[in-house]
């Protein structure tokens, strides 16, 4: 979306090879997951104009990110996806991986698992198990963020005890 107007910008297509471009949206969303996001982006800009689906805005606010870095913008796009049908755990996913992209690691991994709560999406576990678990706060009556727990965390680690 453009800052001032709210809508949506477009992509200098004179370097694309039009004979690429997905001619559906299964087909741009393929392309996204295939790592083709500019061809995507491309399309799903045409098509949220056209037809106002979430999955569509997930996608796009997905490939928004990828592409252009424009986090804050895809975030909005993917929680606007989210609001208007909370039971997609693809909506969830696409979220969480605009999260990722801006560094809000945390943020990212409660999408992620809201998401598995309405079904079993094997990206979202895929996605999970690359970023490993945590170990548990040492002191648990403290929050994690405690500089005690990190200090001690630390140090354990440091000595081989954690």
């Amino acid at each position: 979306m453009n800052r001032t107007s709210g809508e949506i910008t477009s992509v200098d297509i004179s370097t694309i090879d039009i004979a690429k471009l997905p001619h559906s949206a299964q087909e741009a969303i393929e392309a996204a997951e295939k790592g083709d996001s500019l061809y995507a982006l491309i399309f799903l800009e045409r098509a949220i104009r056209k037809r106002n689906d979430p999955l569509l805005r997930s996608y796009y606010g997905y490939c928004l990110a990828r592409e252009r870095q424009e986090i804050k913008k895809a975030v909005q796009f993917c929680r606007l996806a989210v609001e208007e049908n909370p039971r997609d755990p693809v909506l969830y996913l696409n979220l969480g991986r605009v999260l990722l992209a801006g560094g809000m690691k945390g943020q990212a991994i409660r999408a992620f698992r809201k998401g598995l709560k309405f079904g079993r999406e094997a990206r979202i576990i895929q996605l999970l198990q690359k970023m490993g678990t945590r170990k548990p706060p040492l002191f648990l009556t403290l929050p994690r963020e405690h500089p005690l727990n990190k200090l001690m965390g630390r140090i354990l680690s440091r000595i081989g005890m954690r």
